[in-house]
């Protein structure tokens, strides 16, 4: 469950009103208020809000990810994992992040200025590749840094057991600037029965 705090500024200094809003199934939070803002707690367009959970997470990789107008920031156990406060209407991503298992802090912060306004969140896990192909791991930097997307990738037969292409030469991955890298992991069965 989320706790939401809403305030009558876009900058979290007039508090009007809490309220409580269940989980979402995909998008774990997501709220739309038109272009009129939480007229229902007498607010106008201009305004921000928090909404703090306490989900409980397995152990493993997740990717964040936010879509709002005019911005949102995630942060997760207290530091923020992704900060789409200048979004105005775009989806980003994450890194992905290391979790334990057991419930955690997630807290979102969003504003709006003016105009349109609508906040969604969610999470996922990394997904489980099968035995036969390649956990491929993409990083928006040369220095696998930043973990930005995974995928799985059928080992192919013969002298090229791995094959990666991207239309334009490049994946298009978030803040993408300095360049990528990739990580790929499988296991292949070697001479000798090693793997």
């Amino acid at each position: 469950e989320w706790t939401l705090r809403y305030y009558g500024d876009a900058g979290w200094k007039e508090h009007r009103a809490t309220k409580c809003s269940a989980l979402g199934a995909d998008w774990k939070f997501q709220q739309d208020w038109a272009d009129v803002g939480p007229t229902d707690l007498g607010l106008t367009s201009v305004f921000s809000m928090t909404a703090s959970g306490r989900p409980a997470f397995k152990a493993g990789k997740y990717l964040f990810t936010a879509h709002a107008d005019d911005g949102l920031k995630i942060l997760l156990d207290g530091t923020a994992v992704l900060d789409a406060s200048k979004a105005n209407g775009s989806m980003l991503t994450s890194d992905f992040q290391n979790l334990t298992s057991g419930a955690h802090d997630v807290v979102l912060q969003y504003h709006n200025t003016d105009g349109l306004a609508f906040a969604r969140a969610k999470w996922a896990p990394e997904a489980p590749c099968a035995e036969d192909a390649w956990l491929v791991r993409l990083y928006s930097d040369t220095g696998f840094a930043h973990h930005r997307a995974s995928s799985c990738v059928a080992r192919m037969a013969g002298a090229w057991p791995l094959n990666l292409t991207w239309p334009g030469g490049v994946p298009e991955l978030n803040d993408q600037e300095h360049g990528f890298s990739v990580r790929a992991i499988g296991k292949m069965m070697l001479a000798g029965g090693q793997t």
